[in-house]
């Protein structure tokens, strides 16, 4: 059996192509958050709604791009969803990684919240809002 591993950072990119309307779900907008956020998964969403309003579900797929330091991207017209890949193919090639340890880490399972300020108002940050530290037996 062939087993990949993982050498270094991996990042891990969800592409969300949706309404965002619920459908009857079982779980709820934070729970599908934290999902993401244990998986260290940032989440890209292309709406669906071309209507010239923005819709509830257009903000449900903004809340977890957000939460999850991705972005949303709302097409005008059907046509112009390709744009949204190419938006996100751009921007993951220009990304930096950091990587920090607080020094008073505790594996406790715990949420801990990330705030993240570039001192040139030029650039533009987009990062996680938090992350679950590991539990002891991770």
């Amino acid at each position: 059996m062939l087993t990949l591993r993982e050498e270094g950072a991996v990042r891990r990119i969800l592409i969300l192509v949706s309404d965002g309307d619920d459908n009857y779900s079982r779980s709820q907008v934070s729970d599908a958050i934290k999902m993401c956020q244990r998986a260290q998964t940032i989440v890209y969403a292309i709406s669906t709604n071309i209507s010239p309003r923005k819709s509830r579900g257009d903000e449900v797929l903004r809340v977890i791009s957000e939460a999850t330091g991705g972005q949303g991207f709302y097409p005008v017209r059907i046509e112009d969803l390709p744009t949204g890949f190419h938006k996100i193919e751009e921007e993951l090639r220009s990304q930096y990684s950091l990587i920090y340890h607080p020094a008073a880490f505790r594996n406790d399972g715990s949420f801990r919240t990330i705030n993240l300020q570039a001192f040139d108002p030029r650039y533009k940050i987009r990062v996680h809002t938090g992350y679950f530290a590991p539990r002891p037996s991770e």
